[in-house]
């Protein structure tokens, strides 16, 4: 697990690491929220869309008067309905991502043989122990299976 502890200010190079979570406990407000919020909502490859922030001091409002003020400019010659929602709650998006997940290891895992223990998953993924040289042949279906189970999993656990 990475962790970083940030006391007043958070870098946001370009360059700098990608990170998951921000757990805020502390009053932040205009350009400082706004720059320690772009660490997290910044893309990191296809697994992530989007970053969390946990925020214990209330910042909100706070935020959503940051993101507006850094952004008036940039998107002042959009609609407001095409460009609203950058920040909002993502309970539902996850809950939704998790249960299209499970869904998509549940059907991959529907044509096992019964009694689906673990010989047979085995078996079906990776084929037979002594065709050593035949699991190739497994390869595509293993790894489908490994993306769709590494969905259920937040990238910051599963990296």
């Amino acid at each position: 697990m990475k962790l970083l502890i940030v006391v007043d200010k958070l870098l946001t190079g370009f360059d700098a690491p990608s990170a998951t979570y921000l757990y805020i406990d502390k009053k932040m407000a205009d350009h400082n929220l706004f720059q320690a919020i772009c660490r997290v909502s910044r893309l990191d490859g296809e697994s992530k869309t989007y970053g969390y922030v946990v925020d214990y001091r209330d910042l909100f409002k706070s935020l959503e008067k940051a993101f507006k003020d850094f952004t008036r400019e940039a998107f002042g010659g959009y609609e407001p309905a095409d460009v609203e929602g950058p920040v909002k709650d993502r309970l539902s998006t996850a809950k939704e991502d998790l249960e299209t997940a499970w869904e998509a290891v549940q059907m991959m895992a529907e044509n096992v043989p019964v009694p689906k223990t673990f010989p047979e998953y085995k078996a079906y993924f990776c084929g037979a122990d002594d065709k050593i040289n035949l699991q190739t042949e497994y390869q595509g279906k293993r790894l489908a299976f490994y993306r769709a189970a590494a969905k259920l999993i937040p990238p910051s656990v599963s990296a």
